[in-house]
């Protein structure tokens, strides 16, 4: 009995350490080429008004260039012909001025999904931004743990950033607008170090570059402070949002960028053909 008991003990040893269904590694960064970081202002994509506004279209097309490869290529679409059909009136709705809400960004995937024939696929929102009732799940203040977990399970995430520029009053923010990039990874910083608060990504803006490069961002949670804005759901409180720092390339006039929002997409598991 003692000889099988250490048997057993040598062998979970061997295999390493047990993780949970739920868990979440400590850090998933991809290689730079695994998933594609385009510029929404690229002049081969022929995009609508320069591409000024693109970050939406652009943010998705980024992962589902990866997650779709084997589709979008049967399909002989490309990256540029993928960013414009999502931006188009059919999808998204991208437009010149105002770019793409949460709402527009999310009918716009459901859209090119089922277009396709992808079923039973998992569309969420967190944070405080107007979505539909179908995509809710109750969470105002984004998690960084939910965000984790769907990277590491290959699925991909797009973040909503806020541009806020500080008023005369202490602790008040006023949104000036906003922004959408790719979350590809996080648990490292930018020398590689392990760091549970970073997120890394991808940011269509021009202001990032014009060549692919992944943006280590640290993310402070807010204690206090209070957003305001001409958009619904403001003002509210900035406690628990995020702060994006370090890696984040802020647009012009902005003091800080915050997460207002993420949007989590996975797929369903396809059954290997015979």
């Amino acid at each position: 009995m003692i000889a099988a008991i250490r048997l057993v003990l040598v062998a979970l040893v061997l295999a390493g350490p047990v993780v949970a269904d739920n868990a979440v590694v400590p850090s998933h960064v991809p290689g730079l080429d695994t998933i594609p970081d385009l510029t929404q202002t690229d002049p081969r994509g022929n995009f609508s008004n320069g591409g000024r506004t693109f970050c939406g279209p652009v943010a998705v097309s980024n992962s589902l260039m990866m997650m779709l490869a084997e589709k979008l290529a049967e399909e002989d679409l490309s990256h540029y012909d993928l960013v414009n059909r999502l931006a188009s009136l059919s999808c998204m709705k991208t437009h010149d001025r105002s770019g793409t809400s949460v709402k527009q960004l999310m009918r716009g995937v459901e859209r090119f999904l089922d277009e396709r024939g992808e079923q039973n696929y998992y569309l969420k929102f967190q944070g405080w931004r107007r979505h539909d009732v179908r995509h809710r799940t109750n969470v105002n203040e984004p998690r960084l743990d939910w965000i984790k977990r769907l990277l590491s399970r290959g699925g991909a995430v797009w973040l909503n950033v806020g541009w806020y520029r500080r008023t005369s009053e202490e602790g008040v923010y006023y949104r000036m607008s906003g922004h959408w990039v790719t979350a590809v990874g996080y648990g490292r910083d930018s020398f590689g170090d392990p760091n549970p608060d970073y997120l890394v990504i991808h940011d269509p803006a021009p202001r990032a570059g014009s060549f692919p490069s992944q943006e280590f961002v640290k993310m402070a949670r807010l204690e206090s402070g209070k957003l305001t804005g001409k958009m619904r759901n403001l003002p509210r409180p900035a406690r628990d949002l995020y702060s994006m720092e370090g890696g984040m390339h802020l647009k012009r006039g902005a003091h800080l960028a915050i997460l207002d929002g993420a949007v989590g997409l996975r797929l369903s598991k396809r059954k290997a053909p015979r």
